[in-house]
Parts: structure tokens; C-alpha cells; sequence
């Protein structure tokens, strides 16, 4: 009985003392024991701020640099001696003056030829005799030609044609009065005539009736 009691506290002994022989070399072999590192939870998503709405900015109309005027000396006209005017091609020069007119004196009465101061013509040239009127209310105009080379400066109307006692002597105007001018003429090869002069005054004469 004893030796069983013993036994057992013998085997109770050598399992204490191999447990803290145990103790004993797990402490020479491992060293400290390590430190709990604390652990650190992964960090957090970073969520961006909302975009927040910009408005553009409104371009401004600058105004550009208008250059600056600069002053300009105005050149002095210098006077230049005036010249006459050169003839035109629209200018006519004629071989004679205007005819002078003589009788009947402007404004005065008729009873015989119409007389102007004759110049000296050539064989190809004559007068041109314009009267007017107003007959039956209305404008009249005749002409009349001198011979050719004529040399003296008279005209003596036809009276049957401005009134003489065949026609109870009426004349182709409603009051009696006519006017008339004359002009230097040179007849042409062609039959054509051309001017030689400028028209004379124009005058004029009341028709009355002749002595015959």
C-alpha cells in the first residue's frame, strides 16, 4: 500500500519537475516573446468632393488701338497764269460775221424788199432768208434763197404769198406781223448746203399794202 503511495508521488514528482525542466529550455530556446503588433485598419477610400458648376466667363469685346492720325502738311496751291480756253471740236468757225440787217427798220412796215449790208460771196455761195409768223393760230416759218455769187444784199418777198390785192390782201399771218434773220449758205457738190456765217438779228416788220 505504502509502495503504491509512493510510487505515485514519485511519478507526480519527476512529472513536475520534467514540466518545468520543459519551462526551463522553451525559455533558453525562444527567446522573448514577440510584441503584439497592433493592427492597422487599411485606410478608408478617399471619395472626391462634387464637381461644382463653373460658368465660362463671358468674353469682352476689347477695343483695338486705332492708330493715332498723323498730321500731313496740305500743299499750297501755287497760281498758275490762266490760258485760254482751246477751241473745242464742237466750235464752229464760220468764214463770215453775222449779216447786218437794214431795212425795214425793226419793228417798222413793209412795202417793198428786205435790204442788209451785202458782203462779197463766192460763186458757190448765197443767203438764206428765215421769216415766221403766227397763222391761224399757229406757228409759220418760210425760207428763201438769193443766186448763188449774189453780190448785192436785197430780197423782195413774193406778194402773192403775204398779200396783195389778188388775195384781198391777206398775208400768212393773223396780225400782220413777221420776223425774219439771214445767213451766208455754201451749196455743196452734193446739193447739201452748209453755214458760212452765224444768223443774223432777228427783226421785224408789219406787211401793209404796197402803192400798186
Amino acid at each position: 500500500m505504502v509502495s503504491k503511495r509512493f510510487r505515485s508521488q514519485r511519478l507526480v514528482w519527476v512529472g513536475i519537475v520534467v514540466l518545468l525542466l520543459a519551462m526551463v529550455l522553451s525559455a533558453c530556446d525562444l527567446g522573448p516573446a514577440p510584441t503584439p503588433t497592433p493592427t492597422v485598419p487599411p485606410p478608408s477610400p478617399t471619395v472626391p468632393p462634387p464637381a461644382t458648376a463653373t460658368t465660362a466667363p463671358t468674353p469682352t469685346n476689347t477695343p483695338k488701338p486705332q492708330p493715332t492720325p498723323t498730321a500731313t502738311a496740305t500743299p499750297v496751291p501755287t497760281a498758275t497764269p490762266t490760258q485760254p480756253p482751246a477751241p473745242t471740236a464742237t466750235q464752229v468757225v464760220f468764214k463770215y460775221e453775222a449779216p447786218e440787217l437794214k431795212e425795214p427798220k425793226n419793228g417798222g412796215g413793209y412795202a417793198g424788199q428786205l435790204l442788209w449790208e451785202p458782203l462779197d460771196l463766192a460763186d458757190d455761195e448765197y443767203y438764206h432768208i428765215f421769216v415766221y409768223s403766227i397763222h391761224n393760230k399757229a406757228p409759220w416759218d418760210k425760207g428763201y434763197d438769193t443766186k448763188l455769187g449774189e453780190k448785192e444784199g436785197k430780197y423782195l418777198l413774193p406778194r402773192d404769198e403775204f398779200g396783195d390785192k389778188d388775195n384781198d390782201w391777206k398775208t400768212f399771218s393773223d396780225s400782220g406781223e413777221f420776223t425774219w434773220e439771214i445767213q451766208v449758205m455754201r451749196k455743196l457738190a452734193s446739193g447739201e448746203s452748209v453755214p458760212l456765217s452765224p444768223r443774223s438779228e432777228t427783226w421785224t416788220f408789219t406787211w401793209i399794202r404796197s402803192s400798186d
